[in-house]
């Protein structure tokens, strides 16, 4: 019987492979997925694209500086380390972070592809999981299954008949040429798509970007914003009642969510250049402050219903390729509803402990684990890389029953409250 099983391998539960390895746990952990092999958002592999978080913050080194599945590590066996020094860099290429990312994967003979999760049942003191043809028991499971696309409800009946996600861009490769192209979602995704369009060789006919905020609104990276990305606020946030958690994530929103400062630099360049200097088309239709608030068949193109917040006036714009860069939500297998998770009444997501183990009916010395989705519980930094490893370290632990990776309690310059000073113990993970 496994000590731990992960259904699903993205950044989250490659980084706690890697860490397993590191403690020496490889023969009792295993990791699956329905993939064929590592990918990570090759949809929206734009050329240019980039981190909005620092590189050091990757799999591993926040809680195993040393690793050997360390960026560092991984520049060095590409045999770039100096040129990469040399470079200055301030942020890394998305492509090469995605390929640090492959690269670990290569090292790790826990993980398994091709073996999508069919079944999943707690019997005899252990899960019982049926993955691809192979049937596994593991004392404790961890799910990391990442998020998928959300649209607005109105776009949904619509779906590949002229409209498609963002972290589908790449991969479909929709035409471009002389159609009429809406863009919809004022985040770095979005923003990204648009850029890509202007710079395109054989561009459209015409663009329109939409969002819900008030304007394009920058991503919150200032130093004391980027307090709340630390193992301290994680905790001070997870002892907060649910209502004011709510009220913080609302307030934070542009310190995850907002567009990288160098993107909209680039992005208003590029609109200049267009409006005032070539004079040619497209020059985008930019159009904060809108909703989506219906979509209809129009003339062979798709005619997008838009509302202003500031004035309630209503407008139609028509086109050919409808984009949502609209975020992305939660996804939770079906199997997982007969193990009586409990369900915050307020957030609509599973309860986590301060571990990242979900509250079920089962007993507490087996354990479900859910990376990824704890944003509500743990704080704006959750869907992020920024505490990947540290997560992972912390789960990793905590199923251990002992601490195997060093986390303590680093110092923060900012005093959020006395008792987040104290790495109290999980009631859900005891």
């Amino acid at each position: 019987m496994l000590e731990l099983a992960g259904i699903g391998i993205g950044p989250a539960n490659l980084s706690l492979a890697a860490l397993c390895e590191e403690a020496g746990k490889a023969e009792r952990t295993r990791f699956f997925d329905r993939k064929a092999g590592f990918s990570w958002h090759r949809g929206m592999m734009l050329p240019g694209a980039r981190l909005q978080c620092s590189w050091i913050k990757d799999l591993v080194t926040p809680v195993a500086p040393t690793s050997r599945f360390g960026f560092l590590s991984y520049l060095a066996a590409r045999q770039r380390l100096f040129a990469f020094v040399n470079a200055g860099f301030e942020t890394v290429s998305r492509t090469e972070f995605a390929d640090y990312l492959g690269w670990v994967a290569g090292q790790l003979p826990t993980l398994h592809w091709d073996s999508p999760l069919r079944d999943l049942a707690f019997e005899a003191g252990a899960f019982t999981a049926q993955v691809g043809c192979e049937r596994v028991r593991t004392q404790h499971l961890v799910l990391g299954l990442g998020h998928e696309p959300a649209f607005p409800a109105c776009l949904e009946p619509h779906l590949g008949q002229g409209c498609l996600h963002a972290a589908e861009f790449l991969e479909r490769m929709p035409a471009i040429v002389g159609r009429h192209v809406v863009v919809i979602g004022g985040g770095q995704s979005g923003a990204e798509i648009v850029l890509h369009l202007l710079r395109s060789a054989k561009p459209p006919a015409s663009i329109a970007w939409v969002s819900r905020r008030s304007n394009f609104l920058p991503l919150d990276e200032t130093h004391f914003s980027n307090e709340h990305f630390t193992p301290a606020y994680v905790k001070h946030f997870f002892e907060l009642p649910a209502d004011r958690r709510v009220t913080l994530l609302q307030e934070q929103r542009m310190m995850s969510d907002g567009i990288s400062p160098s993107t909209l630099r680039e992005l208003y360049a590029e609109v200049y250049r267009l409006r005032f200097l070539e004079k040619v088309p497209p020059v985008p239709r930019l159009l904060p402050g809108h909703s989506v608030v219906g979509c209809t068949s129009w003339r062979g193109a798709l005619g997008i219903e838009l509302r202003s917040a500031d004035t309630g006036a209503g407008q139609r714009i028509v086109a050919d390729l409808v984009i949502a860069a609209t975020g992305y939500r939660v996804a939770l297998p079906p199997c997982l509803e007969a193990l009586g998770i409990a369900w915050d009444a307020v957030t609509g997501t599973p309860m986590l402990g301060r571990c990242y183990a979900i509250s079920w009916d089962g007993p507490a010395a087996n354990r479900i684990y859910l990376q990824n989705a704890g944003r509500v519980s743990h704080g704006v930094a959750d869907p992020q890389l920024a505490l990947l490893a540290w997560r992972s370290a912390t789960i990793l632990n905590d199923a251990l029953g002992r601490e195997v990776f060093p986390l303590g309690t680093e110092a923060s310059l900012i005093e959020w409250s006395r008792h987040s000073e104290h790495n109290e113990a999980c009631s859900i993970c005891e």
